[in-house]
């Protein structure tokens, strides 16, 4: 998994870089990165991810896939 991991991080600095920080596409790697972590079985660092993201307005469609992203890894962390 550490492979994907990086893979995710990179997608993630590669947009920061290009689009800025505050940018849909940015916000939307930064979805995929949380997933990603969880799925490593770090979900507190995916939790974090997304928990972050504050930069678009409740309507809109990523912040639903980022609210959505969370609420599947804090299922997650809470699952017997």
């Amino acid at each position: 998994m550490g492979a994907a991991l990086q893979h995710h991080q990179d997608a993630c600095a590669g947009s920061e870089r290009v689009f800025g920080a505050d940018h849909p596409d940015t916000l939307a790697r930064r979805a995929d990165l949380a997933r990603a972590y969880a799925t490593a079985g770090q979900a507190g660092e995916a939790v974090t991810i997304t928990r972050s993201e504050q930069a678009l307005s409740p309507g809109d469609p990523l912040t639903r896939a980022l609210r959505q992203a969370l609420a599947e890894i804090t299922g997650e962390l809470t699952a017997p």
